[in-house]
């Protein structure tokens, strides 16, 4: 129980610092990992709810303070991005 313990320990740092080179990073690159992980969310879940959430979820993940306003902005970005994903999609089914 204790080597598994000391597993996640490691994984669980590990992953600290696969985020710590993130930390300087500017508010549009968050702004966008955000609606990426919103976008994808929403491909998966049909709820711009559960999207708001991932959004959420990966600006703690980039230990980002974000606001109601922030996530929101991120989440119209990732319906932005999932129009343009379906105007392609019509493009191609229209060749």
């Amino acid at each position: 129980m204790h080597a598994h313990f000391r597993v996640l320990l490691v994984t669980n740092t590990n992953t600290k610092t696969n985020y710590q080179h993130k930390t300087n990073m500017k508010r549009e690159e968050i702004l966008n990992d955000m609606a990426l992980a919103a976008v994808n969310n929403f491909e998966f879940s049909c709820s711009w709810a559960s999207a708001a959430n991932a959004a959420l979820q990966e600006a703690r993940d980039l230990r980002h303070p974000s606001d109601r306003a922030f996530v929101g902005h991120a989440v119209d970005l990732a319906k932005m991005m999932w129009n343009e994903r379906v105007v392609e999609a019509k493009k191609i089914a229209n060749n």
